[in-house]
């Protein structure tokens, strides 16, 4: 084990701290160490770099084959040095991992006031979709080089589903880049986002994309509910075009079978909010989708996480 080595330049002290304290959460470890939970003793806190190895002994960290059998366990989505199964914003680097409400989800990726969990994230390493992740079309999805990939050439619809959510009111980010724009076709939309399935009847989603017309040309970011394809809301965004990179944040609540939607969409500089509440015939949990209309889309990784429930 290291000790505590206290290091300082023209007079100024800041300390290393020893790993070896035992754990349960990442908030119990000091400074830049990290809460381990497969050393051999137990929950151990010990060096980033050390994760996954008895009693913090490095060995080598050479990258995983890509075609080795297994996911890299030691995988850091955003390189921040805290591994994904135990950083509390794997998609956003935050080496300290501040958490002031101490809800277990990062200052930097939490969707709001109140107590939020992580569900799941899903990074897309190795070369299959995770298990947990059903696709409606296998053939459109593929995984490689750390993206989801959805090829549609036609004005098809296919999505990526994480299922069940027992919690209704959930958050879901999602970067993704869209590669190729399917030919224009008269009165048909592309567009790529975040579905919201609150039955088990497809017909029952609320969904938050990124959409262009070939009619109008207009680029928007638009609320829509697949009941009856109806329009909740919409709002001006900028040019959406192949070789483009997005983000898009969901928070989604459900009281009394009644959905609110609130919607954030990025592309630097640009960033644009919208929300649209909607009813629903019934409430059995939320699965939540990224889906795509006639793109194909690299999805880089898809975060979800539970919250309380929004006011209506």
């Amino acid at each position: 084990m290291r000790a505590l080595v206290l290091a300082g330049l023209a007079g100024c002290f800041a300390p290393t701290y020893a790993p070896g304290s035992p754990c349960t959460t990442q908030a119990e470890c000091p400074g830049d160490l990290v809460c381990d939970p497969a050393q051999p003793a137990g929950p151990t806190c010990v060096r980033p770099d050390d994760v996954g190895t008895p009693d913090g002994t490095v060995v080598d960290s050479a990258p995983t084959d890509a075609a080795s059998d297994g996911p890299d366990v030691r995988s850091d989505h955003d390189g921040d040095g805290v591994p994904d199964e135990l950083d509390n914003c794997p998609h956003i680097g935050n080496p300290e991992q501040t958490n002031e409400d101490d809800d277990g989800v990062g200052d930097v990726c939490d969707p709001g006031a109140g107590k939020h969990e992580i569900a799941a994230f899903f990074g897309f390493d190795g070369t299959d979709l995770p298990p947990e992740l059903v696709p409606d079309d296998p053939q459109a999805w593929s995984v490689a080089d750390g993206f989801a990939r959805a090829t549609i050439t036609t004005n098809a619809l296919t999505s990526l589903t994480y299922d069940p959510l027992s919690n209704a009111n959930v958050s879901v980010t999602t970067t993704f880049t869209i590669d190729a724009i399917a030919p224009p076709t008269m009165g048909q939309s592309r567009n790529v986002g975040i579905a919201h399935q609150h039955s088990p009847a497809a017909n029952t989603a609320n969904a938050c994309v990124l959409n262009y017309d070939f009619n109008t040309r207009a680029s928007t970011l638009w609320i829509l509910s697949t009941m009856g394809a109806q329009t909740i809301n919409e709002a001006e965004f900028s040019d959406i075009e192949a070789g483009t990179t997005y983000s898009i944040r969901t928070t989604d609540a459900t009281s009394q079978n009644t959905a609110l939607l609130e919607c954030t969409a990025e592309q630097a500089p640009t960033q644009v909010s919208i929300s649209g509440a909607k009813i629903v015939p019934e409430s059995a949990g939320n699965r939540v989708s990224l889906r795509t209309r006639g793109t194909t889309t690299r999805f880089d990784y898809m975060f979800v996480v539970l919250g309380p429930p929004i006011p209506l």
